[in-house]
């Protein structure tokens, strides 16, 4: 079985997924991309000591940060073609194109923003945990 999972910003803020995670026998993955703006949005609201606070935090989870990588930059691009505005959302194709090239489930709480990928690898955080 995969047991591996690619996470969006946005779960982050679930805080029984979180604690689900944290005890979990999962791989979980983020992006650079979403590192970004999980670590942007802390920043914004703590100030600079946030950034020790989030590295902390994705350690306590597990979580790695992944870069992103040429092979996920084509897959990004490729999926954008005749879909949304690129410009637009951009960051959820890099964020979304690290679950295709590790073929796995993304976790997120804005399914609409990865309507561009497989049904069948799409989960709100508590779905997924409904299914485990």
């Amino acid at each position: 079985m995969n047991k591996k999972i690619v996470l969006d910003t946005n779960v982050f803020s679930n805080k029984e997924f979180c604690n689900w995670l944290k005890d979990s026998d999962y791989t979980a993955y983020i992006s650079a991309i979403a590192y970004t703006e999980l670590l942007y949005h802390y920043l914004k609201r703590k100030g600079e000591t946030g950034e020790e606070f989030i590295d902390a935090f994705l350690d306590a989870l597990k979580v790695q940060v992944i870069p992103l990588d040429r092979e996920c930059a084509k897959i990004a691009s490729k999926s954008a073609i005749g879909r949304w505005d690129f410009k637009s959302n951009a960051r959820d194709y890099m964020i979304g194109c690290l679950a295709v090239k590790q073929k796995c489930p993304i976790i997120t709480s804005n399914i609409n923003d990865f309507e561009w990928m497989e049904e069948d690898f799409l989960f709100t955080p508590e779905k997924f945990l409904e299914l485990r």
